[in-house]
């Protein structure tokens, strides 16, 4: 059975900078973004993104379908989870109570993302 070795917990993105690949990021939770992870010790994971338009300050709510989760050490990888490619194409390491993927690219996209346990 997967096991999260200590890791399971609510945790929150404290960072997450990105942008196109070559190009000075956007801090995007100065604008809006939240980002909520939810792991279990069972190996399942939740994840919802709240984004505000810049036009209208609106916020949308993107949940993904629960999908896996597995650690190895200090390594975290996410899998299953339809729409939410920055977590399942990205390795996380997992240090105390953050969860971190440092200068990645997905899509052409270059992310620094930290998420600390609440």
């Amino acid at each position: 059975a997967p096991s999260l070795a200590g890791a399971a917990g609510t945790y929150q993105a404290t960072m997450y900078v990105a942008g196109p690949d070559g190009e000075t990021p956007t801090d995007l939770l100065s604008k809006g973004l939240t980002w909520t992870l939810v792991l279990q010790d069972d190996g399942i994971a939740y994840s919802t993104m709240n984004v505000v338009s810049p036009q209208t300050g609106f916020v949308t709510t993107h949940p993904a379908q629960p999908g896996g989760v597995a650690r190895d050490g200090d390594i975290v990888r996410f899998r299953n989870f339809e729409g939410h490619r920055f977590l399942t194409e990205r390795t996380w390491t997992v240090t105390d109570d953050q969860l971190e993927s440092v200068g990645q690219v997905v899509d052409g996209i270059r992310a620094t993302i930290r998420f600390t346990r609440q």
